[in-house]
């Protein structure tokens, strides 16, 4: 298997070949990336809806316990809308970064819990809209969330 770092070089090399317009393409950059797992080990990431499904995984959930939890708040819980507890094998460089796809109006907030878990809260600035005059849109289909995770 050919290394990471050797792997890494080729892979700049067929990006500097292709801004200069010689020999190398996208194609090949994505055959390069594919073969040798650059994206898995760069930046790992994932790709689920709020039923906890996964729909998309980059190398993410090698790197997690188990797929993320996502909870609903519960009766009287109030100040949220979606709970996502996340729990990695071991410790990360920094905490997961999560981002609504179908949703950009959300507050996230991330805090680390028990151990090497974290907990996201995501909070929909619906009410704010609503507030102010603005109808928020209906979901067909669950909402999705990516997440990114930045390994040691």
């Amino acid at each position: 298997m050919i290394s990471f770092a050797v792997t890494e070089t080729k892979f700049f090399c067929a990006i500097a070949k292709l801004n200069k317009g010689e020999g190398a393409s996208y194609s090949k950059l994505l055959r390069i990336v594919e073969a040798n797992g650059i994206s898995r080990r760069a930046r790992p990431s994932m790709v689920f809806d709020s039923e906890g499904s996964v729909l998309a995984d980059t190398g993410a959930l090698s790197l997690l316990e188990s797929v993320s939890e996502v909870v609903p708040p519960t009766e009287g819980e109030t100040g949220y809308d979606m709970k996502i507890i996340v729990h990695p094998k071991g410790m990360l460089l920094g905490e997961p970064i999560i981002e609504a796809l179908d949703d950009g109006n959300v507050s996230v907030t991330v805090r680390r819990i028990r151990g090497t878990s974290w907990e996201v809260l995501v909070a929909s600035r619906a009410q704010l809209l609503a507030a102010s005059g603005i109808k928020p849109a209906r979901h067909l289909s669950p909402a999705r969330y990516r997440l990114e995770i930045v390994p040691r």
